[in-house]
């Protein structure tokens, strides 16, 4: 993976990465991007948050590239991945997403979610998975922070080759 390579993040590596103080950090030297959904999630109970834990929604849109796969889209890659129609809505348009940029781009795809990564697994998208700590230290970021355990890249390796294996047998 490489700084000028697409890295789609999920609302959760967002929130996370904002929790940290790293968001603004990787989103001044990294190629990230997500979708609107995510976008719209991380929104969602801003209203019920402390201030220091809001997410500038503009910000968001003005340094990361956001993707709007539509309905029709959607719906075929549904169609064509299973179990695409049974992730939570921001995971559902960023699946979409990653299947078509397919073979278009090098592309790596980061959330912690167990369902989408075992479903990427599924796929043979296990070389695109990455983890927010991995994604960290290639923005070469100046602070060490300590991310949840599920951001980290030892839970991110385990829980692959735990899909791995299941997926092989």
């Amino acid at each position: 993976m490489n700084r000028d390579d697409l890295i789609l993040v999920d609302t959760n590596v967002i929130i996370e990465a904002h929790r940290v103080s790293i968001l603004n950090e990787m989103m001044g030297c990294l190629n990230l991007a997500t979708v609107d959904m995510c976008i719209i999630e991380t929104q969602t109970g801003a209203q019920n948050r402390d201030p220091k834990f809001t997410i500038d929604e503009m910000l968001l849109r003005e340094k990361m590239k956001i993707y709007s796969p539509g309905d029709e889209q959607i719906l075929l890659a549904s169609m064509q991945y299973s179990g695409i129609a049974d992730v939570d809505d921001g995971e559902r348009h960023l699946l979409t997403q990653a299947s078509l940029l397919l073979g278009a781009e090098v592309w790596f795809l980061s959330s912690p979610d167990r369902h989408p990564m075992r479903l990427a697994i599924e796929y043979g998208w296990r070389d695109h998975l990455v983890s927010l700590e991995q994604v960290y230290r290639l923005a070469n970021a100046s602070r060490k922070v300590t991310l949840r355990d599920n951001f980290t890249e030892t839970w991110h390796q385990r829980v692959c080759a735990e899909f791995v294996l299941n997926v092989r047998r």
